[in-house]
């Protein structure tokens, strides 16, 4: 070889040889003629992995080669036959793009799907190349099942070379509850229907007790999961499905009675002896499910209108064997259960009415709020209806009645409006008339009396935007009340059942002490609470109801951290072992929690993915998926080698126009950020550590505070998710590694061809550590080093030619001899 010199730079080549020798293992061997036998084989990529999960995507290695020493074959083929009824299709992206591979194809016929893979080629006495793919078993496996695999080696015209069926055995989860491993038997709460408020029909004249008779739904949920490890519940899980049937036994509380005619009884067989239920079914490929019955209180069970009272379901499942016995090993206890609660038929409540979001209304019940948003002015409605649960059918006749409802600050406020709206529906038409012949009262501080307004026509308020819209109905005259009444000139019957019906709406202003009171708080930098409060009143003037809402004041705040959503391999957040060919997504999401009176900008911010130099950076994407926009993603990064002298290479995005909004309330908003990479054959086997990093300079060495130009981190220490708040590499370069940032880890186990994998790096002469990618200027010394590690299963690499191309003045590309 001669080396052509180039004016004012220097080329020093090191070649290092790396040569690994594998012990001998077993392949199928068939004899190809003049002393040279065909060797094929599938194993597991992980070596220690001895079962499949069922469902799950799974790698493999497909071994290939020819022993002896006499022939080479050109674009040999393996193909690799898997029953379509035990696999999912596979795709040609799932084989590795090793340098040992031509193509990748699949076809299938009406038995099996066939993956063809075609090498460059295959020498005799070369070691066996292997190459990792991954396919995925479909559910239909119980437990210790077995399926095969079957490969075949072909030379370029078809004579079949080799063939081997291999047998895999698959393993499956079991099935119950869901639950924490915390070694305590959660429960499942019956989700949105776990909650029941039982009202005056339900319960008996003491309302201490839901009446004998009245039934409720319940449902059992059938989870397929793992083990826990320290209680008889499951952790969910989205494969290891197992086949067989399933068993579910119900045991029912004391308080309740079995009817099998009510609905979905009927499947359930009843045992009197042990109050309990059982029902077998099959799985269907259901991976999890619901059983649901109905139960029929007996009037034994209590209740109160304070705290919530939970009625418990003990529940145990099994798995069914083939033959009807139940398989044991697979039992799960825990219970499912409801919670009940009384409540008056008369429903009252009183919302903060905000200005609408999006065209919708915004309403709220207690909220921190700016002092002087939205005008400086209050808007609330104090609501009145019969209500007391959603998916609720009352008795027939089933009515409620009040006379007055009253709004009463426990701050001095001015008031300043009000109006009158009503929910047609929920009233007949008398009670529609009663409705405007009114009076609305001011109360003094004295507790005088006089009157606002009389025979107010109520504003029709038919949908929610209208119930709840921010305009009001009617000005008054401003003046301080302790509070106002709306009083009804005849009692009013509401008829209809829904959440909205009638209501008073109010708007107000802080007097000038209160304000004074709230703003000195607010410079302490302290909180303070502004109280309100609604109440309905019979006939006979006796209180019937009352609601209250809170208004909340802080200093303004603004914290940011950036969270882990995944680690994706070809779309896939479960896989962690990564081949050539994959492209791996790295999904972070900035969050913002923020209460702000004025914007707030978050000054030079950064995001950093540092990955080791054999990663390749593909590109970057502002997801729009709930994103809030809170700054403009530069796409294309600074590109930082070595960066901090950590070896690895940090691509810094800029985040541009980075700016925290005013927000009336306490603001919680994310963007999300998806950066892709693909290794390289350069790329070292075993695991690898991906770091994310939030920089911006305007942070501070505390997790919280009120600084007006400060923006804080509140990320935290998670050693499981890999997070912390740690400026370890002084990513905002202010010379502070104790101020707060945000900071993400993740980690995957890269598995490459097993074949003679070359590597190129360089160096400068005057740097220690070669690299895939550096910075030379004229005049420089830059040393390459050729690499040629030998990964094969087995056997030495033997007569190896290298050849390196290198740089000439004038170069514009490199074409063959």
């Amino acid at each position: 070889m001669k080396l052509r010199e180039k004016k004012n730079l220097f080329l020093y080549v090191l070649f290092l040889m790396m040569f690994v020798v594998f012990a001998f293992r077993p392949y199928e061997v068939r004899a190809t003629g003049a002393g040279s036998s065909a060797i094929t084989d599938i194993t597991y990529a992980d070596a220690h992995q001895t079962t499949t999960l069922s469902g799950q995507q799974t790698q493999y290695y497909l071994h290939a080669g020819i022993s002896g020493t006499v022939g080479t074959y050109t674009e040999p083929y393996s193909i690799i036959y898997l029953d379509r009824n035990k696999f999912a299709q596979p795709i040609a992206g799932n084989v590795s793009g090793s340098s040992t591979i031509k193509s990748v194809s699949v076809t299938w016929d009406s038995t099996n799907w066939m993956i063809k893979i075609t090498y460059n080629s295959l020498t005799a006495g070369a070691p066996p190349i292997a190459n990792p793919f991954r396919v995925t078993t479909l559910q239909v496996f119980a437990d210790g099942e077995t399926y095969n695999m079957v490969t075949k080696l072909f030379t370029k015209d078809g004579t079949e070379l080799a063939s081997l069926t291999k047998t895999f055995t698959s393993s499956t989860n079991v099935v119950g509850v869901p639950g924490a491993d915390n070694g305590v038997i959660d429960g499942w709460n019956n989700g949105n229907t776990g909650s029941v408020l039982v009202s005056d029909d339900e319960t008996d004249a003491s309302h201490t007790h839901i009446k004998s008779g009245v039934t409720d739904p319940v449902r059992a949920i059938i989870y397929n999961g793992t083990k826990n490890t320290t209680d008889t519940e499951v952790t969910s899980a989205g494969f290891g499905m197992d086949r067989r049937n399933v068993r579910t036994i119900i045991k029912l509380p004391a308080s309740v009675d079995w009817d099998p005619s009510l609905p979905n009884n009927s499947s359930w067989t009843y045992n009197a002896t042990d109050h309990t239920i059982t029902q077998d079914v099959p799985r269907n490929n259901r991976g999890n499910f619901f059983l649901d019955f109905t139960v029929k209180f007996n009037s034994t069970q209590s209740v109160n209108d304070t705290t919530w009272t939970r009625l418990d379901f003990p529940q145990t499942n099994y798995l069914i064997n083939d033959n009807g016995t139940l398989d044991m090993s697979t039992e799960r206890k825990s219970k499912v259960y409801k919670s009940y609660r009384y409540k008056k038929k008369l429903n009252i409540y009183k919302h903060i009415v905000m200005p609408e979001q999006n065209g919708s209304a915004y309403y709220t019940n207690d909220k921190y709020v700016h002092l002087n948003a939205n005008g400086g002015v209050n808007k609330y409605i104090i609501g009145l209806s019969q209500f007391w649960g959603n998916g609720v059918t009352p008795a027939a006749g089933s009515v409620v009645k009040f006379k007055s409802i009253a709004d009463i600050p426990n701050d001095a406020v001015i008031f300043k409006g009000y109006g009158i709206r009503v929910w047609e529906s929920m009233f007949d038409a008398a009670n529609l008339a009663k409705l405007s012949h009114n009076k609305l009262i001011g109360v003094n501080d004295d507790n005088t009396e006089e009157v606002i307004a009389t025979n107010i026509a109520y504003t029709p308020a038919n949908t929610v935007n209208a119930f709840y819209k921010w305009d009001t109905d009617h000005s008054m005259t401003e003046k301080h009340y302790k509070s106002i009444r709306l009083d009804f000139d005849d009692e009013i019957t509401v008829s209809g059942y829904g959440e909205n019906a009638v209501g008073l709406f109010a708007e107000t202003k802080h007097t000038p002490a209160l304000i004074s009171r709230i703003e000195g708080k607010l410079a302490l930098g302290n909180n303070d609470v502004t109280v309100n409060y609604g109440k309905a009143y019979s006939s006979t003037g006796t209180e019937i109801g009352s609601a209250v809402v809170r208004n909340y004041y802080k200093p303004d705040y603004a914290n940011i951290y950036l969270e882990k959503h995944s680690q994706q391999v070809n779309g896939n957040q479960t896989i962690t072992n990564v081949q050539l060919g994959d492209t791996i997504t790295y999904h972070v999401v900035p969050r913002y929690v923020t209460f702000l009176g004025a914007p707030r900008n978050v000054d030079n911010g950064k995001l950093i993915f540092l990955v080791d130099p054999e990663l390749t950076f593909d590109h970057v994407e502002h997801n729009p998926y709930q994103s809030g926009y809170r700054f403009t993603l530069n796409t294309t990064p600074d590109v930082i080698y070595d960066y901090k002298g950590t070896g690895k290479t940090a691509y810094v995005f800029k985040l541009e126009n980075f700016v925290l909004p005013e927000t009336n309330v306490d603001s919680w908003a994310l963007d999300r950020v998806l950066a892709f990479f693909k290794p390289t054959t350069a790329l070292s086997e075993g695991e690898h550590t991906v770091e994310s990093i939030l920089s911006w300079d305007n942070n501070s060495t505390a997790a919280n505070g009120n600084d007006p130009n400060t923006v804080y981190s509140s990320a935290q220490v998670n050693a499981s998710t890999g997070s912390s708040y740690l400026d370890v590499y002084d990513a905002n370069n202010n010379g502070n590694t104790n101020d707060r940032l945000s900071y993400l880890k993740f980690k995957f186990n890269f598995v490459p061809p097993r074949a003679v994998v070359l590597t190129k790096k360089q160096k400068l002469s005057t740097e220690s550590t070669y690299r895939s990618i550096i910075k030379a200027e004229k005049g420089d010394i830059v040393e390459y080093k050729l690499s040629a590690w030998n990964n094969l299963l087995t056997g030495d690499a033997t007569g190896l030619n290298i050849m390196d191309i290198l740089p000439y003045a004038n170069d514009k590309a490199i074409v063959k001899d």
